[in-house]
C-alpha cells in the first residue's frame, strides 16, 4: 500500500497520525469520541480516538471554543480546495486523499489483530466483507504467514 499523507521527509503529518475519519464533523464532542452526523448510509457514527489521536486533538484544545480545525472562525465543509492543497504542499503531503484514510484505518486495524466485529462497528460497514474490501494486508505483514499453510494428513487428523 503506497503511504498516505507522507511528508517529504518522512515522517506522517500530524493530522493524518491523528487517525481522523472522512466525512465526520471536525467538531470534538469529548475526549475521546468523534460523532459523525451525517454518514454515506445515513446513520451517525461514534468513532472512539485512539490516545494517540486524542493528544494531537489536545493540541489543539482552546484554539477555537467548538471547532477543531477551523478556517476563518468557522468550521471546514470542504477540503478539495486551492488553499487546502496549497496547505498540503507547504506542509510536504504528497498523494493525499481523504478517504484513503478509510482503508489505511481498516488495515491497520486488521493487521494489528482487531477482531472484525470491532473494526466493523469501528469503520460504520454494515459486514465484515466490507472491512476487508477495505483492508489492504501490507507484504511483510503476509509473509509472516507464508509457513502457516501445510499439506494436510489425515491420518495424523484422525489419531
Amino acid at each position: 500500500m503506497a503511504p498516505i499523507g507522507r511528508q517529504k521527509d518522512g515522517g506522517v503529518h500530524p493530522i493524518i497520525r491523528g487517525d481522523l475519519r472522512e466525512k465526520l464533523r471536525r467538531r470534538l464532542n469529548s475526549t475521546t469520541w468523534v460523532l459523525g452526523e451525517k454518514t454515506k448510509n445515513g446513520k451517525s457514527l461514534a468513532v472512539p480516538l485512539s490516545t494517540r489521536a486524542v493528544a494531537v486533538l489536545e493540541a489543539w484544545r482552546g484554539k477555537h471554543p467548538r471547532w477543531v480545525f477551523p478556517k476563518a472562525g468557522r468550521p471546514v465543509h470542504q477540503t478539495s480546495t486551492k488553499a487546502w492543497l496549497e496547505a498540503l504542499e507547504r506542509a510536504g503531503i504528497e498523494d493525499f486523499c481523504w478517504h484513503d484514510l478509510r482503508h489505511t484505518w481498516a488495515s491497520w486495524h486488521v493487521m494489528s489483530g482487531t477482531l472484525g466485529g470491532a473494526a466493523e462497528a469501528g469503520g460504520g460497514w454494515a459486514d465484515l466483507k466490507m472491512v476487508m474490501q477495505y483492508a489492504h494486508l501490507a507484504p511483510d505483514y503476509l509473509a509472516g504467514y507464508a509457513n502457516n499453510a501445510k499439506p494436510w494428513d489425515a491420518q495424523a487428523a484422525v489419531a
